[in-house]
């Protein structure tokens, strides 16, 4: 609540608008040699329309592959907002190796950074 310029009383609701950064749900070793299904979640006050992920073997210099992910809402906050959740399965990816994914959730007000990657791995290359 503030004091405007004419002397009266009025409110201001400040909301942030991005959604928070995704939450990895999924194990760090896949069961499988060529494959690995990313999946996790995020909050938003608003809709969220897509996830982009991006993805790399953990070498220096790999390029980044990039998917566009559709989301579910998977919760319902009362207030506004709720809770999303998004999978990936990625394929073609060499077997006992190490990768690591970011996953930016992306609303009416722009797409949000990830706090860190998300490491793993293919099966065989061992726990992080």
């Amino acid at each position: 609540v503030r004091d405007d310029d004419d002397g009266d009383m009025e409110s201001i609701l400040i909301l942030p608008g991005l959604s928070s950064p995704a939450v990895y749900g999924s194990p760090s070793v896949s069961l499988y040699p060529d494959s690995y299904t990313l999946s996790w979640t995020a909050e938003s006050k608003t809709e969220i329309t897509s996830f982009r992920v991006l993805y790399r073997l953990k070498t220096k210099d790999a390029k980044w592959s990039e998917l566009k992910i559709s989301p579910r809402q998977s919760s319902i906050d009362p207030q506004g907002g709720g809770t999303w959740e998004g999978s990936a399965l990625l394929s073609q990816l060499r077997s006992a190796s190490q990768y690591e994914a970011k996953v930016m959730p992306e609303n009416f007000f722009g797409l949000s950074q990830p706090e860190k990657a998300f490491h793993f791995g293919t099966k065989g290359a061992g726990q992080f």
